[in-house]
């Protein structure tokens, strides 16, 4: 056996152990590294916002009480105040209205509470932009969503010559069939509203927002979404384009 092939085996084998030793971590050690972290998902570390803004998160532990998540005006902690508390481990999300507070920076701060009160902190910078007319519309559940249970959503209504606004439910996202009534005001601006779609089937659906003028006219706003659930809507079709305009009956 010659000297050049047992060197050419041995630089083979060489190569092939290195291969193994950079094969990504397989069973319990890749399962563990793609747990999520606890901590503000989004918005992002540092960054800048305006209007209605989603904030995502992650928090569970052993020894788990709640999750709490607060605003640092300005960065100050003596001024901090409770924007959710949840007793659910796990992901959660919150739609923060960011035009609420002054232009400049902040402080969104996440604290993990244990059962003897303990707690671990998660801070996040953010900065307000200047604001801007917000625009008609709901503003969540975002188009497309896929939700179950009871839902808080949220959507702004104004106008120049604003008289009111209603929200429906359009089962199927049929504009033709008898809408649902979900909530209606006379005040406009943001608003909260409560959506059970435990009601309507499995499947297909939208919301209509309909800001409707003094002189009768009004301006429709539709969001899709998706129920899931043990029960099927058949043939069930979403329609209509955002912002149609008409007449009210």
């Amino acid at each position: 056996m010659s000297r050049k092939w047992l060197a050419t085996k041995t630089l083979a084998l060489a190569i092939l152990t290195i291969a193994v030793l950079a094969l990504p971590p397989a069973g319990p050690a890749a399962a563990a590294a793609a747990k999520p972290t606890n901590g503000i998902i989004t918005p992002a570390d540092g960054a800048t916002v305006k209007g209605p803004v989603e904030v995502t998160g992650y928090a569970m532990d052993p020894a788990f009480d709640k999750w709490q998540l607060d605003v640092l005006p300005g960065g100050d902690a003596a001024k901090a105040g409770t924007l959710a508390v949840g007793t659910s481990a796990g992901s959660f999300n919150y739609v923060m209205d960011s035009s609420a507070f002054p232009v400049g920076a902040h402080v969104l701060r996440l604290r993990l509470v244990h059962p003897d009160g303990n707690y671990e902190e998660f801070l996040h910078d953010f900065t307000v932009s200047a604001s801007v007319f917000p625009t008609n519309g709901i503003l969540s559940p975002a188009a497309g969503t896929t939700v179950s249970g009871k839902v808080t959503g949220l959507g702004y209504a104004n106008d120049a010559t604003f008289d009111r606004w209603q929200l429906e439910l359009l089962p199927g996202g049929d504009a033709a069939a008898s809408p649902i009534a979900v909530a209606t005001s006379k005040a406009p601006g943001y608003f909260k509203f409560s959506l059970d779609t435990t009601a309507p089937p499995a499947g297909a659906h939208a919301l209509r927002l309909r800001v409707v003028r003094l002189d009768g006219n009004y301006a429709d706003f539709l969001t899709d979404f998706t129920v899931t659930g043990t029960k099927s809507a058949a043939g069930s079709t979403l329609g209509g384009p955002a912002g149609q305009s008409g007449r009210s009956l």
